[in-house]
């Protein structure tokens, strides 16, 4: 009975140890992105991010660090009159300032832009994201939320800046 005891004894042990470990608990948060463009309009200059929530305050996901796009293409109906309709699909890298890795976002931001003549026009911008890919602390990382977004000026030599704030939560896989 007791080599019984000890041989299952053991065998848990073994299987506690070698089992892989159990993915973490989804953690909210949100990402804000003033998103700089260079002179093309295109968003691939590296800009400053801070991120907040439960994601942040467990470990999870870093404070800040420096985004921006490594890939961009547009699709969907296109120009219909004085509006324009599409989807901007992009992979975004988040380089995180503390050195613990970067973690990359697909995103695919649903895009509506009203022109009003001669030179007036407003758009919105929301849509879906999910974490693609990680470095570091981030190769696990797996999540998924949505985003808004709209202009938010231009920097001092007139390049336009995007306000983008993503909601959502990860953990770690």
């Amino acid at each position: 009975m007791r080599a019984l005891l000890a041989l299952t004894s053991a065998i848990l042990l073994v299987l506690l140890l070698v089992a892989p470990a159990a993915a973490s608990k989804p953690l909210p948060f949100t990402i804000d992105l003033y998103q700089q463009a260079d002179e093309y309009g295109q968003s691939i200059v590296p800009s400053p991010f801070t991120v907040s929530g439960e994601a942040v305050t467990a470990g999870l996901l870093c404070e800040s660090g420096l985004a921006y796009n490594i890939a961009e293409f547009v699709s969907g109906p296109g120009e219909q009159k004085d509006d324009f309709h599409a989807i901007y699909h992009t992979t975004k890298q988040f380089d995180c300032a503390d050195g613990s890795g970067s973690f990359v976002l697909q995103v695919s931001y649903h895009v509506d832009v009203k022109f009003t003549p001669p030179d007036t026009w407003e758009w919105e911008s929301d849509g879906p994201w999910n974490v693609d890919d990680g470095t570091g602390d981030y190769e696990r990382l797996r999540g998924t939320g949505s985003v808004v977004s709209w202009p938010w000026g231009a920097t001092p030599d007139g390049r336009p800046v995007y306000y983008d704030i993503f909601n959502g939560s990860a953990h770690i896989d």
